[in-house]
């Protein structure tokens, strides 16, 4: 099991991933998320598809928006939050 972080960058990092968001969605964002709802339709019709039905659904949060955005397994989430609070401290 997974689970998305949102990741907080160095210096500028987040007007460039949020400058670098709004391109994606006007270029190719908005397609994906709607693909994604398109074929999650048909997965939901056989009991069988149901679980990737919901998985495609999730993943629209990921393809609308991906920059600043990090993927880690949900058994190393804290790891992960820990060494996003690092991120940037000079000791």
């Amino acid at each position: 099991m997974r689970t998305i972080l949102n990741v907080i960058w160095l210096l500028f990092g987040g007007a460039w991933s949020t400058i670098g968001n709004v391109i994606w969605v006007i270029v190719a964002g908005w397609w994906l998320a709607i693909g994604h709802i398109v074929t999650s339709i048909p997965m939901f019709l056989s009991i069988v598809g149901i679980p990737l039905g919901l998985a495609n659904l999730k993943m629209i949060q990921i393809s609308l928006l991906p920059l600043g955005k990090m993927i880690v397994p949900s058994d190393n989430l804290r790891f992960a939050k820990a060494q996003q609070s690092n991120i940037g401290r000079v000791e």
